[in-house]
């Protein structure tokens, strides 16, 4: 992947939107990796391609093609992004999306997408897309519009069971299950504590059960908690929480003296003890 510039790595993520735009169901497929996991959002069943299909009958991108079937065909999707961020083999958009899902029925959602790419056939490919976003306030306001969010939501609910059947629909609803309000909390005592340079409180945070360091910086190397906060002198100020599954992802902006340097972060929590299991923090201009 060293080989591969910024630039190119952005082409690929760029090209997702565009084909969303124009409708164009061989383009976005094209864009995957054969093998590849869709978690929209994170915290629902994942959408698995690549491995033997039941409903398909053979091995290939049907649930990928399923999904585009019912989430991105019958609307109408624009994308607000407000910043890209290359790390690695990974490329984190802190975005808004607006879905157009009827005439009246439109719905904003904040968002952070997170891309990990791979090389196949000599082609950089996306091998795993991680939506984090939250369904309950998507579906209070898909359901704020009276007999049109009825109507709408209707036909959603009847798209989702052709395409995914029962048990497919299920597992997208299961996407509210989560770390929720919890989980928002535990971010705010995260930045809180690296703010105040406090390492004991951030260590509180990990889960227990967790071996070995698990906050990781922009150059993807793990730390303590004592070694992060060392590294981190500077303050963190946090204005976008959301906590899907048991994700929790922040955009944040970290200021060092005349340095700032805006990014995101993104929490994996253990779902019995509700604390930290890894941080990944991805920094603008890392590269």
């Amino acid at each position: 992947m060293q080989h591969y510039t910024t630039e190119q790595k952005l082409a690929v993520v760029q090209a997702s939107p565009k084909a969303v735009a124009e409708h164009d169901r061989r383009a976005w497929l094209a864009l995957f990796a054969d093998y590849n996991i869709v978690e929209d959002p994170v915290g629902s069943r994942p959408h698995i391609s690549g491995v033997f299909d039941r409903r398909d009958g053979r091995r290939g991108k049907g649930p990928l093609g399923r999904f585009y079937d019912s989430f991105i065909a019958p609307n109408t999707i624009r994308f607000d992004v407000r910043r890209d961020i290359v790390n690695g083999d990974t490329v984190i958009r802190d975005l808004n999306i607006e879905i157009t899902m009827s005439k009246r029925v439109v719905v904003s959602v904040p968002m952070h997408l997170s891309y990990q790419l791979c090389e196949q056939g000599g082609e950089l490919k996306i091998s795993r897309l991680a939506a984090h976003w939250e369904i309950l306030p998507m579906v209070i306001q898909a359901c704020s519009f009276g007999l049109d969010s009825l109507s709408t939501m209707t036909k959603m609910g009847i798209r989702l069971l052709r395409n995914m059947g029962f048990s497919g629909m299920c597992g997208f609803m299961s996407g509210v299950r989560g770390i929720g309000h919890n989980g928002k909390v535990l971010v705010d005592e995260l930045f809180s504590a690296l703010n105040s340079q406090n390492a004991n409180h951030l260590q509180l945070l990990v889960d227990s059960e967790q071996s070995g360091p698990c906050f990781i910086g922009a150059d993807g190397v793990a730390m303590s908690s004592s070694h992060f906060v060392l590294k981190h002198p500077g303050r963190f100020s946090v204005d976008k929480v959301l906590c899907s599954g048991y994700s929790c992802s922040a955009s944040f902006e970290y200021h060092d003296g005349e340095r700032s340097l805006p990014g995101v972060m993104i929490a994996e929590c253990c779902r019995h003890t509700g604390k930290i299991t890894a941080a990944r923090f991805y920094v603008d201009n890392a590269e």
